[in-house]
């Protein structure tokens, strides 16, 4: 256990943790791969976000990577004192605040030219640092797709709970005859 800034970062067995019931953030097979690849290379540097019970706030994607791995124990900061709805804001912010940000493609391109010593060549490789082999390419190459800036929009959405599935079909038949774009969920 060690402390840093009032934190104190605990190793705890991934057995131990328990998933939020209700995090909204996905993590698809490729992510899971790819944050395994990281681990496996750098090791688990980056701390999850744990309530005193256990339950996750942040680093759900690491967390499912370092079961799949049988990591023993991984690093854990507990926030204690947190209402429900302050943990549902972080766990939120925690996802989309990294959302916003951009690459700077002269940057990025220097820096990924910089890692040629690594022998950043095969898929399982490349995987540490995020990129497929297309990407890479592509990234490589002045005014290289992948760099381009991304302008983001806000989004509104609200979440309807259905009494059952056919009361959930019906109001996702109205909602887009209506013209309202619409997405049915089960949780």
């Amino acid at each position: 256990m060690s402390t840093t800034n009032g934190l104190t970062i605990q190793y705890v067995s991934p057995k131990k943790l328990r998933a939020a019931a209700r995090n909204a953030r996905v993590h698809p097979p490729r992510q899971l791969e790819e944050l395994k690849a990281t681990i496996g290379r750098f090791g688990f540097v980056n701390p999850v976000l744990a309530d005193e019970k256990g339950i996750l706030i942040a680093g759900h994607g690491r967390l499912a990577a370092a079961q799949a791995l049988g990591l023993k124990s991984i690093p854990v900061i507990r926030l204690r004192g947190l209402t429900a709805k302050e943990k549902t804001a972080l766990a939120i912010a925690d996802n989309r605040i990294a959302d916003h940000a951009d690459w700077d493609a002269e940057m990025l391109r220097a820096e990924l030219a910089s890692l040629d010593d690594m022998d950043l060549k095969s898929a399982e490789d490349l995987e540490t640092i995020g990129f497929t082999p297309a990407e890479l390419e592509r990234v490589l190459k002045p005014g290289g797709s992948e760099t381009k800036q991304v302008t983001y929009h806000e989004q509104f959405a609200v979440i309807i709970e259905c009494a059952n599935e056919m009361a959930q079909a019906k109001l996702l038949k109205r909602f887009s005859s209506e013209g309202l774009k619409c997405k049915a969920l089960i949780a």
